[in-house]
């Protein structure tokens, strides 16, 4: 059995080194780290050889109830949370949260649904987590996350609204009634003016979604203790104001089940290497130069741009959930989200023998994308992520549009399917879509398109570096 001493930052606890640090944090669109009198506590954790069990409670210490997040319905099934490995490849975090944008591609959406409890003014709830180990993930909103056979770190997050939200979603759809959104003529609308309601009018689309107020109150009748809602596909989420509780715990050894898909490379030594040659930040500038060095005995295929940030070359720049590192990855397959038009990629062949210099310079303090919930910061570490293929990628790639034509791949164009059985069981078929069957001849590059959660078995090439003092922001 592995013990772990602990130290609780609001608790009366201490034991040895693990540090446990329990926290709130606002949603990104309320100002600053408000004062809800909703804490959280942990009273448990204990991993052995083959549980992960933690134990905590909730208390509402504000004069009024507030609405817990209690799990997801997921296409029917009940879901206390979902598990993933955040993007800095240390972190297991367990989240129990709805108002969250999804990072996955769904070619046919399923059915969500948030499950939310009220938690009286005064009251205390306690909950318990058994896992076995290895941790199986099960993501809902967001990928697998990178491959790792340990967690290093254990991030638990519990979603809550600080008032009646019940009351909340009435009085959206009363405004909505006395504007009589109802009579909006969509139909008649473009699709820029579509994307500024969404954008900006954001009460009409729940509105829609409920039926309106009588359609809420139908529904609805008689919210007492617990109510289910809806998921809301748009990016920004649903009903804003959903805060979190966390509890974060440093320096476990959580043993990860290997998942397909987002692998990093964690080959002791593959002969294929990134060395940073040159650092240098000052008060306006990052500049940031690597090798990428291919001393295996086979070619590799090193991705090259992704055109979807800025041009080609950028990288998608982001902050881990805790907001100290920062990192810079140009990776096609770790990309999630929703796109119109699906990201292209350029990936070039790197020989046996041969080396690849390249560079970066960013303008102080770098603007990122998402993840952290704060505004701007200082990163205290900067991780460095690029995208390659081991061995012959257009062949690979041939081999399994070969097999498709033989299981008449096209068939998928005129049948109805399960796609999540296809992704998961049937990728080639997929990966044939993706490509129309076939793949013209190719030299020293090639072109890839994302495709969503089908993988291909990208890896990735890693650099990290700490003691740095790097300045963020939002874009």
């Amino acid at each position: 059995m592995y013990k772990y001493a602990i130290k609780i930052i609001g608790l009366s606890l201490f034991l040895f080194s693990t540090v446990v640090l329990a926290q709130t944090v606002s949603d990104d669109n309320l100002k600053g780290e408000e004062e809800t009198g909703v804490t959280i506590e942990l009273t448990k954790f204990d991993v052995n050889d083959a549980k992960l069990e933690v134990s905590w409670k909730i208390i509402n210490g504000s004069d009024h109830d507030v609405w817990i997040c209690d799990g997801v319905v997921f296409n029917g099934s009940e879901l206390e949370f979902e598990s993933f490995i955040d993007r800095d490849g240390e972190t297991f975090l367990i989240r129990k949260r709805f108002n969250v944008p999804t990072l996955i591609l769904w070619y046919a959406l399923p059915e969500i649904e948030g499950r939310f409890i009220r938690l009286q003014a005064g009251r205390q709830r306690s909950e318990t987590l058994s896992l076995d180990l290895p941790v199986h993930l099960q993501p809902v909103f967001k990928g697998f996350g990178p491959t790792v056979k340990h967690a290093k770190r254990l991030l638990l997050e519990i979603g809550f609204f600080n008032e009646d939200l019940p009351e909340l979603i009435r009085s959206i759809l009363r405004v909505a009634e006395k504007l009589n959104c109802a009579q909006l003529p969509r139909q008649d609308l473009s699709s820029k003016d579509q994307e500024i309601l969404s954008d900006y009018f954001r009460g009409i689309d729940i509105s829609e979604l409920f039926g309106g107020l009588s359609g809420f109150n139908q529904s609805y009748p008689d919210v007492n203790e617990n109510i289910t809602l809806p998921y809301m596909w748009w990016p920004e989420g649903g009903i804003k104001g959903e805060q979190t509780i966390q509890i974060i715990i440093e320096d476990v050894s959580i043993p990860i089940y290997k998942q397909n898909g987002n692998d990093m490379n964690e080959d002791e030594d593959v002969g294929i290497k990134m060395v940073l040659t040159k650092f240098d930040v000052n008060d306006t500038n990052l500049e940031l130069c690597y090798q990428i060095r291919n001393d295996s005995e086979n070619d590799i295929w090193i991705c090259k741009y992704i055109d979807v940030f800025g041009g080609p070359g950028s990288y998608e720049v982001y902050t881990t959930i805790d907001g100290q590192a920062l990192v810079m990855r140009r990776r096609l397959e770790a990309l999630e989200g929703c796109w119109y038009v699906p990201p292209q990629s350029r990936y070039v062949c790197l020989r046996p023998g041969e080396n690849r210099i390249e560079s970066l310079s960013f303008t102080l303090p770098i603007e990122y994308r998402y993840e952290y919930s704060g505004n701007e910061g200082y990163a205290t570490r900067l991780i460095v992520e690029v995208g390659y293929y081991p061995g012959d990628l257009p062949g690979m790639i041939r081999d399994i549009l070969d097999v498709a034509e033989k299981m008449n791949w096209n068939r998928l164009y005129h049948i109805e399917y399960d796609h999540r059985i296809v992704e998961q069981y049937f990728t080639g078929l997929r990966i044939a879509q993706w490509f129309g069957g076939s793949l013209p001849g190719v030299n020293n590059e090639i072109g890839i398109s994302w495709m969503g959660e089908t993988r291909l078995g990208e890896q990735a090439l890693q650099f990290t570096i700490d003691g740095v003092r790097i300045p963020y922001k939002l874009p």
